[in-house]
């Protein structure tokens, strides 16, 4: 009974809600339209001209008995017609049902390959992204003021985008695959910033302060200038990768619901608002490159730039 209800609710969102869409041309539309054509003819048709025939009865009037004796023939269908729309029905369930199936098998193959490759491609990323301790690290580059990062954390963070790169890809999950793609892009920019001032001390990586050499430094004003600009870019970078990361657990959960569900939405300071895009925001490919980042970033729902 259960599939009989599932194959119903399908033929009706499928086909009945459908049926007018110019646009769903397939064998099986055509088929619906031809059946419910018949029906109509076969069925319908009847019940009208029976109502007409107890309308006449009830009052009766001239020019009504004349419609209903002369529309009887076209009206009353005969033992052919009852058979061709028997027939129509049961061809029309038959295809519809195959179809049915055929989609059915397409979802399943789907839902596989999401188990068994996005589900763990994803784990893998989140996982060298310390997704358990997201806040407490993300916090630390782009909120506290001197941005650093542990400097195994850091290598499992420029690994990622390797890791995501080589990524085999498949047409039926092209919005992830470009998310992966623009993830990669984003961690490679932000390696490239922070890269160029990096300072090794016990093991953390920091932005080096070198507005504070020489001592005394003639440029003192314009290096700590820059020192800020590259701090606040790091912090800027942080929370595009923090939203596009939301990006791409929600495309998950949309397969998933579950998925990841202890981490939640992530965040790097306590304003949720601030790590997820906006509406207009969201696209394959939200972050788009260092250069025209610079630009956008004003945009977004925060910025320190």
């Amino acid at each position: 009974m259960k599939k009989v209800k599932e194959f119903g609710l399908w033929v009706y969102n499928k086909v009945i809600l459908k049926y007018w869409s110019l646009r769903y041309k397939t064998t099986l539309m055509t088929l619906a339209r031809l059946t419910l054509l018949i029906l109509a003819k076969e069925i319908v048709v009847p019940w009208l001209y029976a109502c007409l025939v107890i309308v006449n009865g009830v009052w009766p009037h001239e020019l009504l008995e004349k419609v209903v004796t002369a529309i009887a023939v076209l009206c009353i269908p005969s033992f052919v017609e009852i058979l061709i729309c028997i027939l129509a029905v049961v061809v029309f369930l038959v295809v519809a049902y195959v179809q049915y199936k055929t989609e059915k098998k397409i979802i399943k193959a789907d839902d596989d390959l999401f188990n068994t490759v996005y589900v763990p491609y994803s784990d893998e990323l989140f996982k060298m992204l310390h997704i358990d301790n997201y806040h407490s690290w993300s916090y630390h580059i782009a909120v506290s003021g001197s941005p650093f990062m542990i400097e195994s954390q850091y290598d499992e963070m420029v690994q990622a985008a390797s890791y995501l790169k080589r990524r085999v890809e498949h047409l039926k999950f092209a919005e992830i695959d470009s998310l992966y793609k623009n993830i990669a892009l984003l961690i490679e920019d932000y390696h490239s910033v922070f890269e160029e001032h990096i300072e090794v001390h016990h093991g953390s990586c920091y932005v080096e302060r070198f507005y504070k050499h020489p001592i005394p430094n003639p440029n003192y004003e314009a290096d700590l200038a820059e020192y800020e600009r590259i701090v606040r870019l790091c912090s800027d970078l942080i929370f595009e990768l923090t939203r596009l990361c939301n990006l791409l657990l929600t495309k998950m959960r949309e397969r998933k619901p579950d998925y990841q569900l202890d981490a939640g939405v992530l965040m790097v300071d306590d304003v949720q608002e601030h790590s997820l895009y906006k509406e207009d925001e969201i696209s394959q490919s939200p972050y788009p490159g260092l250069k025209e980042f610079l630009n956008v970033r004003h945009n977004r729902s925060y910025c320190l730039g």
